[in-house]
């Protein structure tokens, strides 16, 4: 995530380098036409073959007033462009914001049904299953933003509770392949090594209790 706002950051910083030495370039090139202009209007060089007694004097003046307007034409046009460009950079920025806040709600709500699922295992004497949907539970969280950090307090502390409470026995094959990949998308989760300490001592506590079906 870090890398990927850095990235962004300096495409930003390139694009604006680059709009703004468009900018400065068709400055020089407006200011440089109209000295130009002016020097040659005021006949600086009295040698001068062309003058404005002439079709081609005045054909040349006309050209260069033309090249003139075009040039403050484009530096208008790119002074637009760079006005537009920053209104729909912030306008990403908020989307972007916006979006952070809906997938962190979303995982919330994710987390939320876990909790309920677990509630409604325990209900039906299920504890094992119990711990699967708190361990799914927890998996959510710790994908979330920090402000969502207590669940992840939460989900540990329901574990620890938990598997001290069950007896030693033995799981079906297939749930606890189900239980071990659930496990693994945990560990290979980028806030993981937060948790790290105390979710090892809670997992060490259950696979002392738990094995499975051969």
């Amino acid at each position: 995530m870090k890398d990927k706002e850095k990235n962004e950051a300096k495409n930003k910083g390139s694009k604006s380098n680059n709009n703004n030495l468009s900018l400065w370039l068709s400055v020089i090139s407006l200011v440089g036409v109209a000295t130009f202009a002016v020097l040659w209007i005021c006949n600086v060089r009295p040698q001068s073959v062309v003058s404005l007694d002439s079709f081609v004097g005045v054909a040349t003046g006309l050209i260069g007033i033309m090249v003139t307007f075009a040039i403050g034409w484009q530096i208008v046009n790119a002074m637009e462009l760079k006005s537009k460009i920053a209104e729909l950079e912030q306008q990403k920025a908020q989307i972007d914001t916006l979006q952070q806040q809906l997938e962190g709600l979303a995982s919330v709500l994710k987390a939320d049904i876990g909790h309920m699922m677990g509630l409604i295992a325990l209900e039906k004497k299920k504890p094992l299953s119990a711990i699967k949907y708190n361990l799914q539970a927890l998996y959510v969280g710790i994908l979330t933003s920090p402000q969502y950090a207590i669940y992840v307090s939460q989900d540990l502390q329901t574990l620890t509770e938990l598997i001290s409470e069950i007896q030693p026995c033995r799981m079906k094959k297939e749930h606890w392949e189900e239980l071990k990949q659930i496990e693994k998308n945990i560990k290979e989760a980028p806030l993981f090594s937060i948790i790290q300490s105390q979710y090892d001592a809670i997992m060490s506590d259950f696979y002392k209790k738990v094995s499975y079906e051969e």
